[in-house]
C-alpha cells in the first residue's frame, strides 16, 4: 500500500492541528474567518456537512466549546 504524504498545519495559535494530504484540497484561511463569523448561542447545535476538511467546525469548536 502506498503511503500518502501529508502536511500538518496549526491554526489559532496551535490550538487546532490539521493533518491534510499534500496532494488534495487543503483548508484555506477562509475556514478561520467562517468560524469567527458564525453567530451561535450556548446549547445550539452546528451541523457541518461535507464542508472540506472540517477546519471551520474545528476552529468554531475551539472558539465556542459550549456549543454542540
Amino acid at each position: 500500500m502506498m503511503e500518502i504524504p501529508f502536511i500538518e498545519e496549526y491554526l489559532l495559535n496551535k490550538r487546532v492541528l490539521l493533518r491534510q494530504s499534500k496532494k488534495d484540497f487543503r483548508s484555506p484561511l477562509e475556514a478561520i474567518f467562517l468560524a469567527a463569523a458564525v453567530k451561535v448561542q450556548a446549547g445550539e447545535t452546528i451541523l457541518d456537512i461535507n464542508a472540506g476538511a472540517g477546519a471551520a467546525s474545528l476552529c468554531l469548536a475551539v472558539r465556542r466549546p459550549e456549543i454542540r
